[in-house]
């Protein structure tokens, strides 16, 4: 840890520590974009939030924030048309998530069908 010396380099040690967050906050959610590809290209049938968490690697999965960091990226793959539901829901199998019902994922076709 950097300890301030004198007056004049608080700044810099400020500037140096919240550039240092933000690059770790950036692998973070480039690593939960990864797995969420991951994912909806290797299940078919569908996949969960729960699902992605399985792929991050264990410094990424057991951060405090991450299940919100999975939400939100969640809903920026599907908002940019990677992945969508149609609604459909399974009982949570984590503990900690207390059986709640969680969304399914899928890919999203590169071309949808019109039924007419």
């Amino acid at each position: 840890m950097d300890t301030q010396p004198d007056l004049f380099t608080g700044a810099q040690l400020r500037d140096r520590g919240i550039a240092a967050a933000e690059r770790d906050r950036t692998l973070v959610v480039q690593a939960v974009d990864t797995a969420i590809r991951t994912a909806a290209h290797a299940m078919p049938d569908g996949f969960t939030a729960e699902d992605v968490r399985g792929l991050l690697g264990r410094y990424v999965r057991d951060l405090d924030d991450v299940g919100k960091v999975i939400g939100g990226r969640m809903r920026a793959a599907a908002t940019s048309g990677l992945i969508w539901t149609n609604g459909r829901t399974v009982t949570a199998k984590r503990a900690d998530a207390h059986a709640r019902r969680m969304l399914v994922w899928e890919l999203r076709p590169a071309v949808l069908e019109v039924v007419a």
